[in-house]
């Protein structure tokens, strides 16, 4: 049995290990702005049947059965999105491995050695941190940190004693990635923050179900904080066991 032949491909595309990640990189972000599509066209499918699109209404009063239907056509969307952020969790995390692996070879089938023009290049700052064990969390307006206390990898990212606040190294771009397993009341939204502002295109409001997860690309300075946060009136509630929250930071540039 013969082995399978590569065709040949024309014109010759040429790609190093730095241009591959950052392709990789920019797939995972790709996928994560689909997503977010994916889930916003959910939630207008809700406002249409409860009527709360402007300009826009059902001709009639949907009945139980058809409320029920739709409940059910948005979980099994929420839930393969949220089996879909496991896979882009992982292909990350794959991605970080090999950033920290590093290493081209000096020759085809000889290991660089130290000091030579294939000694690994890459030495960008990167972070993931997660909370696992159900964290209980006290809800208030003014915004509460969730902690990320759990199977830390940190390379030049630094963080607080309460593993709260994250403070990136070194000036550039970021790419920064939360999901959060949490059931949310109307009034309440998450959001990142950078040095204790919201950065509004990473927030997010209650859509009635948990997994709830944003990529962004953030231009820092160095000793930037990230932190993520729960803001509503006050109660106190649960994140989800297993990946109750996870938070990746990657500087891409």
């Amino acid at each position: 049995m013969s082995a399978p032949n590569i065709p040949n491909i024309t014109p010759v595309i040429s790609l190093d290990r730095d241009d591959a990640i950052n392709l990789l990189l920019s797939s995972i972000a790709m996928e994560e702005l689909g997503l977010s599509h994916i889930l916003n066209a959910e939630g207008e499918k809700i406002q249409y049947m409860l009527g709360g699109m402007p300009g826009s209404a059902p001709p009639a009063r949907p009945s139980v059965e058809q409320m029920l239907a739709l409940n059910e056509s948005v979980r099994q969307t929420l839930n393969t999105a949220m089996k879909h952020e496991m896979h882009l969790q992982s292909k990350l995390e794959t991605v970080i491995g090999l950033l920290r692996s590093g290493g081209k070879t000096a020759a085809r089938g000889a290991p660089a050695s130290p000091g030579s023009p294939g000694t690994p290049v890459w030495s960008a700052a990167h972070a993931f941190a997660a909370s696992t064990s159900n964290q209980t969390v006290a809800i208030g307006s003014s915004g509460t940190p969730l902690r990320f206390p759990d199977n830390q990898v940190l390379a030049g990212v630094t963080k607080n004693s309460e593993n709260t606040v994250f403070t990136v190294p070194a000036t550039g771009h970021y790419l920064v990635t939360y999901l959060v397993n949490i059931e949310l009341a109307a009034s309440e939204f998450i959001a990142l923050t950078v040095n204790d502002v919201i950065f509004a295109p990473g927030m997010l409001t209650a859509g009635g179900a948990a997994g709830y997860t944003a990529t962004v690309i953030v231009p820092l300075a160095g000793g930037g904080r990230l932190s993520v946060k729960i803001y509503g009136p006050g109660r106190t509630t649960n994140l989800f066991d297993g990946a109750g929250a996870t938070l990746t930071i990657v500087r891409i540039r």
